[in-house]
């Protein structure tokens, strides 16, 4: 399988061959050979330019086939994933709660609304005071949500070299890194930090990863 190694390999072939010409041609005519020098050297770096866009194109296509046979399983783990994380969030604010933050309903029914909902919602948790009770609990519901997008879907993305996707959910594995010692800290030391900001910062990074699976699928 083609990939950046082979595409290394092919230029330092291009190089050495390059320079053994180079030694070859001074030792046995220097004066026709520096003639010529300019006219292979100048041969040389269009084969090697060739050579690149060939390697590139074939890399590029091999990408793009893999992302085919998997793109859907992985675009609606994520989305799932997601959905149930801004939920579980969503179940813990207190009645009424408005419905345009609500990402199950919306990520259904409406499923391009889902980003807006979980921004929205995010907003929501930020305005909501005092903090939730059940911290830890929450952490832990959101917890398995997590583990399946690092367990099924960062190793497929990352195989395929699908880093325009993996950027955002490293954000979101951050943020819920940030929430899970938010809720250490208070745990053992009382109100010290605001577990409410942190939840709002993994819900916006929630929201960013559903925006770019929706440009993704467009």
């Amino acid at each position: 399988m083609l990939d950046r190694l082979s595409l290394k390999l092919v230029v330092a072939i291009a190089i050495a061959g390059s320079a053994g010409a180079l030694a070859a041609g001074l030792l046995l005519d220097v004066g026709s050979f520096v003639e010529n020098l300019l006219a292979e050297l100048i041969g040389v770096f269009l084969s090697i330019a060739l050579a690149v866009l060939v390697v590139d194109k074939v890399v590029e296509r091999e990408r793009e086939r893999r992302w085919d046979l998997v793109s859907v399983p992985i675009i609606h783990t994520l989305r799932f994933a997601l959905m149930r994380t801004g939920m579980e969030a969503f179940l813990r604010l207190p009645p009424p709660r408005p419905p345009n933050a609500d990402p199950y309903t919306l990520g259904v029914l409406a499923p391009d609304r889902l980003a807006g909902a979980l921004e929205k919602l995010a907003l929501k948790v930020r305005e909501e005071k005092p903090g939730f009770t059940d911290e830890g609990e929450l952490v832990d519901r959101i917890r398995p949500h997590l583990e399946l997008i690092r367990s099924a879907a960062m190793p497929q993305l990352l195989a395929i070299g699908r880093r325009d996707l993996l950027a955002p959910l490293a954000i979101v594995d951050k943020t819920f890194q940030d929430l899970e010692h938010t809720v250490w800290i208070e745990q053992r030391m009382g109100s010290l930090n605001d577990f409410n900001g942190s939840l709002g910062q993994l819900l916006d990074a929630t929201a960013e990863v559903v925006k770019a699976v929706d440009a993704e699928a467009a």
